[in-house]
């Protein structure tokens, strides 16, 4: 089994990867894709037409109609000509705030959607508890969890829909996006 990671400890390897929108994000979903497959996490990947950039899919829970769709992308914007105060490839803490290229906008989210998934898996598949935020709860009982991860979010969005006909065509529907 892999390494238990928290949701900081998750932001901290995805920050480290220089995933810059006009570059390829596919380190950074090989690791995702192999910390999941290490706790028994089946995800899929959709290339952009080029194959340089993947989006990546996966799921928990129940094989059944519903659930809730953690979606966010991995691509940043580039740091260049920007005047850091740290080294933008990993995370800082200052003041009680985190600092990193992505920490908002969008690894520290995909971090928690990873440590969701992580939860779900802990608490097993027949568990009854849900989880709760300060704005939703989501009951994991009766509703499958599903991650997806786009590659692309700064400049365009050619897997995101890639990533809708996958999702469809495993009999998923797309009620709602965020």
């Amino acid at each position: 089994m892999p390494e238990h990671l928290s949701p900081r400890e998750i932001l901290e390897h995805l920050v480290r990867f220089r995933s810059v929108s006009t570059d390829s994000n596919l380190d950074l979903i090989d690791w995702v894709e192999t910390w999941l497959a290490g706790w028994g996490i089946v995800s899929h990947r959709v290339y952009n037409a080029e194959g340089t950039k993947a989006a990546l899919y996966a799921s928990v829970g129940p094989d059944v109609p519903g659930g809730v769709i953690l979606s966010g992308h991995t691509d940043v914007v580039p740091v260049a000509g920007q005047n850091w105060s740290s080294d933008p490839w990993s995370v800082v803490e200052r003041d009680g705030r985190l600092f990193g290229r992505g920490v908002c906008d969008m690894k520290g989210f995909d971090a928690l959607a990873l440590a969701g998934l992580f939860a779900r898996i802990q608490r097993g598949r027949d568990h009854s508890e849900g989880i709760q935020s300060d704005r939703a709860v989501c009951d994991v009982q009766r509703h499958e969890a599903r991650l997806a991860a786009a590659a692309d979010g700064q400049h365009g969005r050619q897997t995101d829909g890639r990533l809708y006909q996958v999702v469809k065509g495993r009999g998923r529907a797309i009620t709602a996006t965020l």
